[in-house]
């Protein structure tokens, strides 16, 4: 049994089909590498599996000297059940028994689990073999085979390479490892295909759920090249996927909505991350969408390069239509309440007065607390009232060029007295340069810094401090109240600023308050166009950051 399990000159098999022994010759392991070079050369070409596959059987069949053969990869968790095999040289009728073979049976299932190359020498002497192997042989006219693991790079089982022959042989162990040396140089291709195959079916499987679900999402890479534009970002901006593909296509969303995509370009382009900001888009009809934005920078998890951006943003409309319902039955409530509670707060205060005679110190005690909730439920209703404005934009604001300097100063002196008596140092860090003037309406500002302050003192200990500072920073002014109170746990930042939310104080709370002052405070700096944000650990105090842009002289 002359000849060789090599390559002559990429020919098929001999013409009566038998297998040959190689020659352990010097000329012999050249062509096994030179086979080798030439797998590594044809599969660079390819990334697709199925390609991967044919061009693996073709060229290690050419290595046998073989007609027939068939690859498959295995598959499941457990890597244990053949996938749809590739076949080369099979009859229809033989190809379809494939599919009826079991990784796990008998003789050959034994030699797949231990993960080495051996050969079948006839197949119709071999009743230990399984009769699915044996049916297959006889189906397409084989007599003897020749079995090589595929190992991946890691030496992970890929999957099995079954080579066929007409004539009965048994090629000893030395002519087997002729194959499965080039089967190994196939095996980094394969392994490859593999993962370009997983790749795809995740990304497959992400961009389905991309695109079905109903917040809009939109990422570009570093380039700001449009990466993904999923279906709801296509009904929300009426922009087709195809309009906006490729570099220029930030360039038109920027354009055409730039309010909604601001946040998006400032993440790529100063890795800016916004969480859950509010912008409004108005349709053709005119009629407005509410939408709550996020974006974040994409970075590589390895080495922390940016990748991109990413931007999401879904419909509040819905939502916010209901809170203005509310809001107005609130406002309509309350102003219906006002005016009862006019009269009692009138009515107290002259009894208190003792116009209409002397009171006993019971009633007079008694008196004190009814007037004393009544001027808590007279701020409660004009809080509501202003909320309720504020909202609808129905409450006039009269912008002028203001000193933020000024005005902290002033809501230290309306407070200094509060502090002292809670034993609360109250102070404003004198600026290094007096920083630029602000457009604002002054009185509202003075109240939103003033509610700022008052929710400091409301939180911090007697020997504790509240300071305040203004910043001149890049485009805008920013006032920082700090406190040295009770701070904020990280899952309550988020409510912070919604309506009628009181958190926890425990014993330092030193007033009742209404659950409105950060609710209004954010309503002013949103319609002065700023920004209100804080930084607070929980027991460390807490850091209100209150940034309004400056003002621009003509």
């Amino acid at each position: 049994m002359d000849g060789a399990f090599t390559r002559r000159g990429g020919s098929a098999a001999p013409a009566d089909g038998a297998c040959r022994a190689p020659d352990a010759t010097n000329e012999t392991r050249g062509r096994v590498l030179d086979n080798a070079l030439d797998i590594g050369t044809l599969l660079l070409g390819t990334l697709d599996l199925h390609e991967t596959l044919r061009t693996v059987l073709s060229m290690l069949l050419a290595v046998a000297q073989a007609r027939s053969g068939w690859i498959f990869l295995w598959r499941g968790d457990d890597r244990s059940t053949p996938g749809e095999p590739v076949a080369i040289g099979l009859s229809a009728e033989a190809a379809a028994r494939l599919s009826a073979l079991r990784p796990d049976a008998g003789e050959w299932g034994r030699a797949l689990a231990d993960r080495r190359a051996f050969a079948l020498a006839d197949t119709r002497a071999a009743a230990d073999w399984p009769a699915e192997l044996r049916a297959v042989a006889e189906a397409a006219g084989l007599r003897a085979l020749a079995t090589v693991p595929i190992r991946g790079p890691q030496g992970l089982p890929l999957g099995a390479l079954c080579v066929g022959f007409e004539s009965p042989c048994a090629p000893p162990r030395s002519h087997l490892s002729i194959l499965e040396t080039n089967a190994e140089f196939a095996s980094v291709a394969i392994d490859r295909a593999l993962q370009v195959e997983e790749i795809e079916r995740q990304r497959a499987e992400f961009a389905t759920v991309l695109a079905d679900v109903p917040s809009a999402v939109v990422s570009v890479d570093r380039e700001g090249a449009i990466v993904v534009f999923n279906r709801a970002a296509e009904v929300f901006t009426g922009l087709s996927s195809a309009a906006v593909a490729g570099r220029a296509g930030l360039a038109l969303l920027t354009r055409r909505h730039p309010d909604l995509f601001a946040p998006l370009l400032a993440c790529l382009e100063r890795g800016e991350i916004t969480n859950g900001a509010e912008r409004v888009l108005l349709r053709p009809d005119a009629h407005p969408l509410y939408f709550s934005i996020s974006a974040r920078p994409l970075r590589d998890a390895r080495t922390g390069a940016g990748l991109g951006a990413v931007q999401m943003f879904h419909d509040v409309s819905t939502f916010k239509a209901l809170d203005r319902l509310k809001s107005d039955f609130v406002a309509n409530v309350s102003h219906e309440l006002r005016t009862p509670l006019t009269a009692i707060k009138g009515a107290v205060g002259v009894i208190l007065s003792r116009t209409e005679g002397p009171l006993a110190p019971g009633q007079e005690r008694f008196l004190n607390i009814v007037d004393r909730n009544t001027n808590r439920l007279v701020r409660l209703i004009s809080d509501i009232l202003d909320l309720a404005k504020m909202e609808s934009g129905r409450l006039d604001f009269h912008p002028r060029p203001v000193s933020l300097v000024d005005v902290c100063a002033d809501v230290v002196g309306s407070l200094k007295s509060l502090a002292e008596q809670r034993h609360i140092a109250l102070a404003l860090a004198p600026p290094a340069s007096p920083p630029p003037l602000i457009q604002c309406d002054e009185d509202r500002i003075k109240q939103a810094i003033t509610n700022l302050v008052s929710n400091g003192l409301k939180f911090t200990p007697a020997e504790g401090r509240v300071d305040l500072a203004v910043v001149d920073h890049g485009g805008e002014v920013r006032v920082l109240v700090s406190d040295t109170g009770i701070g904020i746990a990280p899952e309550d930042i988020g409510r912070l600023f919604d309506k009628f939310v009181q958190l926890d104080s425990g014993a330092t709370a030193m007033a009742d308050g209404t659950g409105l002052g950060l609710a209004i405070t954010k309503e002013i700096v949103t319609a002065h166009r700023g920004r209100l944000w804080v930084e607070s650990e929980s027991g460390k105090g807490s850091t209100f950051c209150l940034a309004l842009p400056k003002f621009a002289t003509p």
